[in-house]
């Protein structure tokens, strides 16, 4: 099974600028300027036989933007969803609590607090690097905090499907 695990950056507007990908911690990727096209956001899905998993709105974002129908190919599967429900007792389930809790280290945790920031930086040369990387985190830690929460519950790709989005 080839999985999918998907973090997408996007102006106010609704305007996708950056999709980070990976199949593992040690299999990741990204769109973004030319790149980032409907025929290369297929060739991601093309490969995919297994589940596809976000942490919010992102399969939505990207069925609008490029005008696809994922959750009805896919079985797309919101993690946030999942985890509220599968592992009760957390105060706050964003992604930056859950990598603190499970003390998982980010490098790039500024944009957390300060979305205008990643926008300003991505519009700058010399810091969208440092955007780059904080999305490449998200996606590596999404995999890192699934891993960590699917093995202390017991949650298995099976029962996240009950989780599929509609």
């Amino acid at each position: 099974m080839k999985d999918l695990y998907l973090d997408c950056e996007w102006h106010r507007t609704g305007e996708i600028f950056l999709l980070g990908y990976a199949h593992s911690v040690k299999h990741f990727d990204q769109l973004y300027d030319h790149r980032l096209s409907e025929y290369m956001v297929d060739e991601i899905f093309n490969q995919v036989t297994g589940h596809v998993y976000i942490y919010g709105p992102d399969i939505k974002m990207i069925e609008k933007h490029f005008r696809l129908s994922l959750r009805k190919n896919f079985m797309c599967v919101n993690l946030l969803t999942a985890f509220r429900r599968e592992y009760p007792g957390m105060y706050n389930y964003k992604l930056s609590n859950l990598e603190e809790y499970f003390k998982i280290q980010r490098k790039t945790g500024v944009y957390k607090s300060d979305i205008n920031k990643l926008m300003i930086d991505w519009n700058n040369e010399a810091h969208r690097g440092q955007v780059l990387h904080y999305n490449k985190e998200d996606v590596v830690n999404m995999i890192r905090v699934k891993r960590k929460i699917c093995g202390e519950v017991g949650l298995t790709r099976k029962k996240l499907e009950k989780y599929r989005l509609k």
